[in-house]
């Protein structure tokens, strides 16, 4: 944020919603202004080792979700049975 932006409003915290497709430079977009990104839980499981969202693929300064605004109101499938079981053996729960 800009000197004098940031002088008119003081310390404005967001949290990037980096969803989706991220590119290069969005991710250098998100690092020069300092906002955190995000992960999610409920997008970890059923794919590749590499996937973000999976806990020890967690980057430094993210926030994480349990699960997406969609899910919480019951506009996605819960996961199906094999996947619970392996977020439940991954998180020790």
């Amino acid at each position: 944020m800009g000197a004098p932006r940031a002088q008119a409003l003081g310390h404005v915290p967001i949290i990037a919603e980096d969803l989706g497709v991220i590119t290069p430079d969005v991710v250098a977009l998100r690092e020069a202004i300092g906002a955190p990104g995000m992960v999610v839980l409920q997008f970890a499981w059923g794919s590749d080792a590499g996937n973000v969202h999976l806990p020890h693929n967690h980057y430094e300064n993210s926030v994480c979700y349990p699960g997406a605004r969609a899910q919480a109101r019951g506009l996605t499938p819960p996961l199906p049975q094999d996947l619970f079981q392996k977020s439940s053996m991954l998180l020790a729960v």
